[in-house]
C-alpha cells in the first residue's frame, strides 16, 4: 500500500506540474493538494512506519555492542563507539559506520544499541549478555 500511495503522489506531482505550465492553475492546485494527502497518508501506514523508523534510526549515532555466537558459544564481540547503522547492501546483515572506518556485521549476530552511558554499561556488559571474561572486545 505504501509504494501505490507514493507512486499515486508522484503521479499527481508530475499532473501538478502539467496543468501548472498550462495555465490552469485550479487543476494544479487540486494536483498539488492530492499528492500531499497520498504522500502523507503514504508515510501513515504501517510499512510507511516502517520505512521511517529505519531512516531516523540510520540518522543518529549511538554506542552498539555486537556478539557474534557460534552454537551456544561467545566466539567474539566488539564495542562501535559513536556510530551510524544501516542495512547492508552486500548481504543480510548491517553496515556500521564510524570515524574508523566501515564495519559489516553478519546476520546472525546479536546487535543491540547501547542506551544508557557506555561507561555504566562497560562495568557489567559481561554477566549481562553472557560473554567469558577472557574475550576481549574488538573496536
Amino acid at each position: 500500500m505504501f509504494w501505490i500511495l507514493i507512486i499515486l503522489a508522484v503521479c499527481c506531482i508530475a499532473g501538478c506540474v502539467y496543468f501548472y505550465f498550462e495555465k490552469q492553475v485550479n487543476k494544479a492546485l487540486i494536483c498539488g493538494i492530492a499528492a500531499f494527502v497520498l504522500f502523507t497518508s503514504g508515510w501513515l501506514t504501517p510499512q510507511g512506519q516502517m520505512y521511517w523508523a529505519q531512516l531516523i534510526a540510520t540518522g543518529m549515532t549511538g554506542n552498539w555492542i555486537v556478539v557474534d555466537n557460534s552454537g551456544s558459544k561467545t566466539m567474539r564481540h566488539w564495542i562501535l563507539k559513536e556510530s551510524y547503522v544501516g542495512s547492508s547492501d552486500q548481504s543480510d546483515g548491517w553496515k556500521f559506520l564510524s570515524a574508523d572506518g566501515v564495519a559489516y556485521v553478519g546476520g546472525d549476530a546479536f546487535v543491540l544499541r547501547i542506551e544508557e552511558p557506555l561507561e555504566e554499561f562497560l562495568k557489567d556488559y559481561r554477566v549481562k549478555y553472557n560473554i567469558p571474561e577472557n574475550l576481549t572486545a574488538l573496536e
